[in-house]
């Protein structure tokens, strides 16, 4: 059976929340991975994240004929 809903799941976070919870996310991933230069990692998640959740845009590299 599925489990009951919250009331997270009734209300969407706003978009404060949202950057909270990605800023957690890659800090944590940073943290994870060993990396010469965390700040390019963390810019290179920030741009990927902002591409598919705020622009809308493909985060892939594609010609488009």
């Amino acid at each position: 059976m599925s489990k009951p809903l919250t009331s997270n799941a009734l209300h969407p976070l706003s978009f404060e929340g949202r950057l909270l919870l990605v800023q957690a996310a890659i800090q944590q991933r940073i943290q994870q991975e060993p990396t010469i230069n965390p700040n390019h990692l963390r810019a290179r998640l920030w741009v990927s994240w902002l591409k598919k959740n705020v622009l809308e845009l493909p985060t892939k590299r594609e010609v488009q004929a």
